[in-house]
């Protein structure tokens, strides 16, 4: 078994409690933005529930039968669903699909666990659908939903489930841990500043500087908000290519530090510290209200792709594209 990370030990005392005492709810639902281990953290729970030794451990055994099936991911008493590919809707078909494979009688222990990822993308009817089983799962079931935001689940759901909440830990905490992965440390606090303190998104930056599409959407937004790029819809297609979820994620960390650079003119807790200089040049050009009304923009389109409404991603960016490009226009306006 894998341990939970150490910013998850509150969360893990929990589920301590819950097994110790066999008192399990139907539904458990893990809540918080993505990169912070909620789903190892499910994985974790599922081998200890699954574990036919679990009583004389203080976790799983990783000898017995189950656990051997379990981490060769072959255990028949496990079950998962997620959305068909990242960004899209998980559909009523795979939820039946999940009911009526879990209400066939367990295999060899003591429960049958499910794991519901991206539980935040169901549409509405699969979420209905899963109402009843929440409340009379059957026999010893549970049911580990995983969601990025509660944003996208009826209260009915929510309302069904226990809820473990993962915040974005203290980056103290998240330091000491990258520092035992990363040897660089000037790597550690840029990339945990670019992933906002979401800890596996820094270390996946750092192993993998190519997966890190900062620049990919900086430079067109520097250079539409500075009137280089004209064309917001070249812009919105290199975007496309990224997909809305990246661009949307990067764009606030980039007006959070203009931002923060017109407030205070602090650089001490920029997220994108090597970008001072061109940060400094949009904060002396752009004006505090044009700012925080596109950050609203940008947070408004990426709750709305987040929803069940489901937006277009090509829709989405180039809106953005287009909000971003007026922004710059106005600023270029009041400056002549």
């Amino acid at each position: 078994m894998t341990y939970p990370y150490p910013w998850q030990r509150t969360q893990w005392a929990q589920i301590e409690r819950c097994i110790r005492k066999s008192q399990w709810p139907h539904g458990l639902l893990l809540a918080g933005p993505p990169d912070t281990g909620k789903v190892q953290f499910a994985v974790n729970i599922t081998q200890w529930l699954l574990c036919t030794n679990s009583n004389k451990h203080d976790g799983p055994c990783d000898d017995c039968r189950s656990c051997k099936l379990f981490l060769a991911h072959t255990h028949p008493d496990f079950f998962e669903v997620s959305p068909p590919e990242p960004g899209k809707q998980l559909g009523i078909e795979s939820i039946r699909d999940l009911i009526r494979n879990i209400s066939l009688t367990a295999f060899s222990g003591p429960y049958k666990v499910a794991h519901i990822i991206s539980a935040d993308r169901m549409t509405i009817p699969a979420a209905n659908a899963l109402l009843k089983t929440l409340e009379e799962p059957p026999g010893n079931t549970v049911l580990l939903l995983i969601a990025d935001s509660l944003g996208g689940l009826p209260k009915t759901v929510i309302s069904r489930c226990q809820r473990i909440v993962f915040p974005v830990p203290n980056a103290t905490t998240v330091r000491a841990w990258l520092s035992k992965k990363i040897a660089n440390t000037d790597l550690v606090e840029r990339y945990l500043g670019v992933a906002a303190g979401r800890p596996l998104l820094a270390l996946r930056y750092a192993k993998s500087p190519e997966s890190c599409y900062r620049d990919s959407v900086f430079l067109p937004f520097y250079s539409l908000l500075s009137g280089q790029t004209f064309s917001s819809m070249e812009v919105a297609n290199e975007w496309r290519e990224l997909g809305l979820e990246e661009v949307s994620a990067w764009l606030i960390t980039f007006l959070s530090d203009v931002i923060r650079l017109k407030s205070t003119g602090c650089l001490n807790f920029l997220a994108n510290h090597d970008l001072e200089e061109p940060m400094k040049a949009l904060a002396s050009r752009l004006d505090l209200h044009s700012l925080f009304r596109l950050m609203d923009v940008v947070n408004d389109t990426q709750i709305h792709h987040s929803s069940r409404v489901g937006l277009n991603d090509q829709l989405g960016v180039e809106a953005l594209a287009i909000e971003v490009k007026e922004v710059g226009k106005a600023s270029r306006t009041q400056h002549r």
